[in-house]
């Protein structure tokens, strides 16, 4: 049976348990934390859903990280939010040193981080000029572009997006992430699933804003497969071995000069790729959770 650490109402795993036999899924959602019960014993461990099924460490066959702690849980005591979370990475550390799990750790980035996947990439694509800290000296972008590396909402719950800024109007005290704005016909992404890259593109053409992410689900936009070169798929695949990683979804822009790298998100959303699930990538994910 496999193991889903995630939540309520996550699309992706509903995607994924949708194509799963009755009994081969287990969903652990860390939002609803108070309908399960959790019991975790020198023997081994057992969860059981609201529902009355249950998965134990005796029949777990795979495991698989999902987002789980993207809810604040607001209301609950913190202390107690830290003792559920310390408990959910407990169950996915007891099947990640037996093999069992796939994907990518949900600490991934806090190890790795985005600045240093940067520097790795280099070495593969051209990535735009960057510059990141705070009290910095005075920049040399000449068309700044404002990123957060932790996506973290502000107090007033917004949320920092991609965004031309004027670089004589920062205040250079903060923490910043800059990069040079890059000039691209098209916003592509490119998912990881083993050793397989489906690669998929999306006009900027008629793209208010620079940051697809805040117009995708709201217009008609397409993002539309095509076929990667097969230098920049050898050149993908490399970066992907460096980084130890067979899980994820690569961001690129594609402009006149080919593809320039932005970033690499451990956890990043695919099921938006292929909701009618004519690729299968679902199906790929779920043979990818199997084979741990």
């Amino acid at each position: 049976m496999i193991l889903f650490i995630t939540t309520s109402y996550d699309a992706t795993v509903d995607l994924l348990i949708d194509h799963l036999e009755d009994g081969q899924g287990f969903r652990l959602n860390y939002d609803l934390w108070q309908d399960y019960s959790l019991e975790f014993t020198a023997r081994g461990w057992r969860a059981c859903d609201p529902v009355g099924r249950s998965i134990t460490s005796e029949t777990v066959t795979g495991c698989f990280w999902w987002k789980a702690f993207h809810d604040l849980l607001s209301g609950t005591d913190q202390y107690v939010v830290d003792e559920i979370k310390y408990h959910l990475r407990e169950v996915y550390g007891w099947c990640l040193v037996r093999g069992l799990t796939a994907g990518n750790p949900p600490d991934f980035h806090n190890r790795m981080g985005k600045l240093n996947i940067l520097q790795v990439a280099s070495r593969y694509f051209p990535v735009p000029q960057t510059v990141s800290g705070w009290n910095l000296a005075e920049l040399a972008l000449a068309s700044p572009v404002a990123k957060s590396l932790s996506s973290t909402p502000t107090e007033a719950g917004r949320v920092m997006y991609a965004q031309a800024v004027q670089a004589d109007r920062l205040d250079l005290q903060f923490p910043w992430t800059l990069q040079e704005r890059v000039d691209a016909e098209f916003d592509v992404t490119v998912f990881l699933c083993g050793v397989e890259l489906f690669a998929f593109r999306r006009s900027r053409r008629h793209l208010q804003g620079l940051d697809w992410r805040v117009e995708v689900f709201n217009d008609a936009v397409p993002w539309v497969r095509f076929d990667l070169s097969g230098a920049d798929s050898e050149a993908l695949l490399g970066l992907s071995r460096e980084l130890g990683v067979r899980f994820g979804r690569y961001d690129f822009l594609m402009g006149e000069t080919g593809l320039s790298f932005l970033e690499f998100n451990a956890n990043g959303q695919w099921g938006f790729l292929d909701p009618g699930g004519e690729i299968g990538l679902a199906r790929k994910v779920l043979s990818l959770i199997r084979a741990g």
